[in-house]
């Protein structure tokens, strides 16, 4: 039996889990395909089914995909292969991958050069202009691979705000080793950020019109959310397919997720994205993707940055957005497309249907 090892994140928030999902919509792999996970999602442990020794020993294939770490906590992975010679693809990958030393940056070159990369693939130019530095051979851009995941057809009634809690991200950062001019600059606006953030967005709930709900990623956010929101608007789960089954049931999504305004839109909702930093890019390249298809597809899915625009008019309260039935064929089309390029690869064609 074929084993394929697989990194990715999961029980952290349920943005890789709708990656995985969608990557392996994509793959369609055979049914006597051994599937084994690399979860490096924080506070996961090396450890019993997670143990890394045990898992590669039995990898055929490795796969990397998700974000942030393709490279951080990776390390591992890409040394093996390279001992080792086992295939392997980078498939929608992200950021800079938790790059911050030169050994790590070594690695990745010696990774580039060693031929046993098929596939090289980024959802955003951060990540594929990384991967042209490093040295891999005809890295392409592509759809973040969470907008492969398949709809679930049901009334869509909700509408549906989602919500961040801002002061866990520059707290972390504080805590971390970081560049002391970095973190003063960030520790200069880290309680002005969130308290305007949290203010505007209490003020875009009390606008939408019932029914509708609030929901969050992260189980830390779940009491704070509550006072603000009030504590019978608040949904979230630790199984991922809950929160794509709700998203499934918007009709509008006003938040700060990517992956929550993805299960959303690819369920038919009206999107706005709503983000305080730059990494709503994400969307921003697949919408340059899709727009190829659809022209019009920024009526359908809209993104603000919240410090930058001080007079953000949320568009799926104030206006009626069109349907665009082509979004499912385009998403249809591109998930085909990504499938024959993994298809026509000499080592990983031979685990897909």
């Amino acid at each position: 039996m074929k084993t394929i090892l697989l990194s990715t994140s999961s029980l952290w928030n349920c943005g890789d889990d709708f990656i995985r999902k969608g990557l392996l919509n994509a793959m369609q792999l055979k049914p006597d395909v051994r599937m084994l996970w690399w979860n490096r999602g924080f506070g996961i442990r090396n450890a019993f089914a997670n143990n890394l020794s045990i898992n590669l020993r039995s990898a055929d294939y490795v796969c990397i995909a998700g974000t942030p770490e393709w490279i951080a906590k990776t390390e591992k992975i890409y040394r093996y292969c390279l001992k080792y010679r086992i295939p392997l693809s980078i498939i929608g990958v992200g950021t800079r991958g938790g790059l911050h030393t030169l050994a790590q940056r070594k690695l990745m070159e010696k990774v580039a050069k060693s031929g046993l990369v098929e596939v090289c693939t980024a959802r955003d130019k951060k990540a594929l202009n990384l991967m042209k530095e490093f040295g891999f051979e005809n890295p392409e851009p592509m759809l973040d691979p969470a907008f492969f995941m398949d709809a679930i057809p049901g009334e869509k009634v909700n509408n549906i705000l989602c919500w961040r809690d801002l002061s866990i991200a520059y707290s972390t950062l504080w805590k971390k080793k970081t560049p002391r001019r970095i973190a003063e600059a960030f520790y200069s606006n880290w309680k002005i950020k969130p308290k305007r953030y949290n203010q505007f967005m209490k003020d875009v709930f009390s606008l939408m019109p019932e029914p509708k709900l609030v929901t969050v990623h992260d189980n830390r956010e779940i009491k704070k959310a509550e006072q603000l929101f009030g504590s019978d608007r608040v949904f979230y789960s630790v199984d991922y397919m809950d929160m794509l089954k709700k998203y499934s049931t918007a009709k509008s999504y006003i938040g700060s997720r990517i992956h929550g305004a993805i299960a959303a839109a690819i369920n038919g909702a009206s999107i706005h994205l709503i983000y305080a930093n730059k990494k709503a890019a994400v969307i921003e390249n697949s919408l340059e993707l899709l727009r190829q298809y659809i022209p019009n597809i920024n009526r359908k899915i809209k993104i603000d940055y919240l410090l930058r625009n001080k007079n953000i008019k949320p568009s799926v309260i104030s206006e009626d957005i069109p349907v665009i039935p082509k979004l499912r064929e385009t998403l249809k089309s591109e998930k085909e497309s990504i499938r024959a390029k993994l298809k026509a690869t000499t080592h990983l064609s031979n685990f897909m249907e």
